[in-house]
């Protein structure tokens, strides 16, 4: 401070404690100081001092993409020149994300068939795919025909890229979501497979990730059945991972596991597990109107 007795500071005591707040007050107070506060969710600001000076709130017409957002927080995007291209390639694909969407029950078999045989080479730069299959249904038929996989009634072949490998291995489900948040009106920035490196040095990949209104929205997607995560401890991970975004974050999790459901419906235990990490579960039968559940949670938020 010393030397800069004269400026003017302007203090935004609004993400500390109460006693951080009343020291940043009691340190300033005498400098020629703003203090500004912001009421999370609203993009305004006011300024509560002095109590007899009233100010209207005064908007804060900045809005923030998620990489600003993230950097805000002390995170690194590791993998930044590639998420271009990952939308790129997530668009191109929206019709046969949508396809296996509104498909799912009569392609379940066929995707689960797929994942298992290609999860052990979504690293590889290009896979030569050659598989017999018999006797594929209507709704096979048309899968292959939009993936370009060729089919001669026996067997199944293509070469494949590695996004490719990756969409056909669960990755069909993050692109149908990064679309639907695509449908939404305003949305100020969206990215899909972005990686984080935080203050720690521990990377995470996220599936999709977008800003609205200066509040940062997150969906992870779990395809198939999830044999290996029957208990959702994906749902552990979004908690865990809230922590680090600070105050204006809300998640999701899409997922097509029966394993989250008790007859017929989110399990009590699934439903108390995600309220407690303020999560939105949405259910297979739900996924094909992500956008209206998206569009009302982003409502409620800002309410």
């Amino acid at each position: 401070m010393a030397g800069r007795e004269d400026a003017e500071f302007i203090v935004n005591f609004t993400c500390g404690t109460k006693i951080m707040s009343i020291a940043v007050y009691e340190f300033f107070k005498d400098y020629v100081s703003r203090m500004i506060y912001i009421p999370i969710p609203k993009n305004e600001y006011i300024i509560p001092f002095p109590k007899k000076a009233f100010t209207p709130p005064e908007p804060l017409p900045l809005r923030l993409t998620v990489p600003q957002y993230l950097a805000a927080y002390g995170l690194k995007v590791t993998n930044m020149p590639r998420l271009e291209e990952y939308k790129r390639e997530a668009a191109a694909r929206g019709g046969i994300a949508a396809y296996v969407v509104d498909n799912y029950v009569r392609l379940k078999p066929l995707l689960g068939f797929l994942g298992e045989r290609l999860r052990k080479h979504r690293d590889d730069r290009e896979y030569d795919f050659s598989i017999g299959f018999d006797e594929a249904t209507e709704e096979e038929r048309g899968f292959f025909s939009l993936m370009e996989i060729a089919y001669d009634g026996k067997t199944i072949r293509k070469k494949l890229s590695r996004s490719e490998t990756g969409f056909l291995t669960g990755g069909w489900l993050e692109e149908f979501c990064f679309n639907e948040v695509l449908k939404i009106a305003a949305v100020d920035d969206s990215v899909i497979g972005l990686k984080l490196m935080n203050k720690q040095g521990r990377d995470n990949e996220f599936d999709v990730m977008f800003t609205k209104d200066n509040t940062l929205y997150f969906i992870e997607c779990k395809s198939l059945d999830q044999n290996d995560d029957k208990k959702t401890d994906a749902l552990y991970k979004i908690g865990a991972l809230q922590k680090e975004f600070g105050l204006r974050v809300q998640s999701f999790m899409v997922t097509t596991s029966p394993h989250v459901l008790k007859d017929g419906k989110l399990s009590p235990a699934v439903r108390a597990r995600a309220e407690q990490f303020n999560t939105t579960v949405v259910l297979q039968e739900e996924v094909p109107k992500l956008a209206e559940k998206l569009i009302e949670r982003i409502n409620r938020s800002h309410a």
